[in-house]
């Protein structure tokens, strides 16, 4: 199920793999080996005023998004059952596409953070994980925003942002504070990890939901890729947590 071809070829140039398969080549690219080779026998760059603004433009982002979702469907953002077309209230469409598209815009800016990763030689934190990640929410942000035009996409787009803005508050005070005022903050970074899990553990409610009262019209091959990506990335940020905060007390014992 496609957009009106109006809608389409104002967003023709972003919806392209003309656009994301090249950006997606470079990344992998950039990140496993020209950043890691380019980095090899220079200094960590400290980027502080970078990782600032960074910071800071994700947050306003995010918040922006939050908003104009919040403003497109109110309440029933929280509808798991809700099956509405966007293209079949087409007088809404172009405010549809305006969250939709800035909040893919913004996933493709969170690449930068794996750029800024490398240039910090950061590279123990490009884990396959964190590559998965970004790369599989803007394929399949691709996808569902080109064919897949539903009012519920908005749900998970909206947590999401709200997660973000708590993680990317503790990067900006990592960014401004010293190490030794962070310590005094360090268990919001295994609260951020637990919050990311319960995100992915509703995500699959709304998923399931979706799939038994909106067959009609959610395409079943998407949301069944969807959803088994959300359940790798969960299994993934597990996994991580048990590693880093609970067998290291063991290992300490």
């Amino acid at each position: 199920m496609v957009m009106e071809e109006s809608l389409q070829r104002k967003y023709l140039y972003t919806l392209s793999w003309w656009y994301l398969g090249p950006l997606l080549v470079f990344y992998l690219t950039f990140v496993l080996k020209i950043g890691p080779s380019f980095m090899k026998n220079r200094p960590a760059y400290q980027l502080k005023t970078v990782l600032f603004l960074y910071n800071v433009a994700q947050i306003i982002s995010c918040i922006y998004i939050i908003i104009k979702a919040w403003n497109f469907s109110q309440w029933n953002i929280l509808n798991f059952k809700n099956c509405n077309l966007i293209y079949y209230t087409a007088e809404r469409a172009p405010e549809y596409n305006d969250v939709t598209s800035t909040a893919w815009f913004v996933k493709n800016f969170e690449l930068v953070e794996t750029v800024l990763f490398v240039l910090r030689k950061k590279q123990n934190q490009v884990t396959a994980l964190h590559i998965f990640h970004h790369i599989a929410v803007i394929t399949l942000g691709y996808y569902c925003f080109h064919f897949l035009p539903v009012e519920a996409i908005l749900f998970p787009m909206s947590l999401n942002c709200f997660v973000h803005i708590i993680m990317y508050f503790y990067y900006l005070m990592a960014a401004v504070l010293n190490a030794q005022i962070m310590r005094r903050f360090v268990f919001l970074k295994k609260s951020i990890t637990i919050i990311q899990m319960i995100q992915f553990f509703i995500l699959l409610v709304q998923t399931g939901v979706q799939l038994i009262f909106c067959h009609q019209t959610v395409t079943g091959t998407l949301v069944f890729v969807y959803a088994f990506s959300v359940v790798i990335i969960f299994y993934g940020f597990w996994d991580f947590y048990q590693k880093a905060y609970k067998e290291t007390p063991r290992k300490a014992a």
